[in-house]
């Protein structure tokens, strides 16, 4: 019978081929220390700035069965008739987002607004962790911590704007 020969490498076979070969290894370190110290040289940092919204339900206009359902709301027998959802897409909506654009920087026109839209969009997410609640998380990323909170503060005033002459 031939025997067969096992090409499997142990940890003291690794040290002495590394050992044997120090000097890429070093290299290879430094060279990697330096990409990541470029990196985090030249990228700039992200704050993050978050609003909750909630959002009032309106009780005028249901039947009495849903008045009288929410008891099981709790329980999960009866499916919440909740707005949340709408006002969340309505936030993020690319309409709302231009009139923010155009809000921030009145300068802007045309495709200059509708790609300053597009960047606010990219960096904003709004969230409704819990399906019972009505709580909204804004949240939003910028370089600036204070053009964080103008793009929130915008953004929250053309939806008050839009609510108050939806009604």
């Amino acid at each position: 019978m031939d025997k067969t020969t096992d090409s499997f490498l142990t940890i003291t076979g690794l040290w002495h081929l590394c050992m044997a070969r120090w000097r890429w290894l070093v290299a290879s370190v430094l060279f990697c220390l330096l990409i990541a110290l470029n990196y985090l040289a030249t990228t700039p940092f992200l704050y993050t700035r978050k609003a909750v919204v909630m959002v009032r339900e309106e009780t005028l206009g249901k039947s009495t069965t849903e008045n009288n359902g929410a008891e099981f709301n709790d329980m999960g027998f009866v499916k919440q008739h909740s707005n949340v959802m709408n006002v969340i897409r309505h936030f993020t909506s690319l309409d709302v987002l231009i009139e923010v654009a155009h809000q921030l920087d009145s300068t802007l026109e045309g495709g200059y607004l509708v790609n300053k839209a597009v960047a606010i969009q990219s960096r904003l997410s709004a969230n409704n962790d819990d399906p019972r609640s009505t709580i909204i998380d804004l949240t939003y990323r910028d370089r600036s911590t204070t053009e964080a909170e103008r793009v929130l503060n915008a953004i929250l005033q053309a939806y008050d704007e839009r609510w108050l002459a939806d009604k």
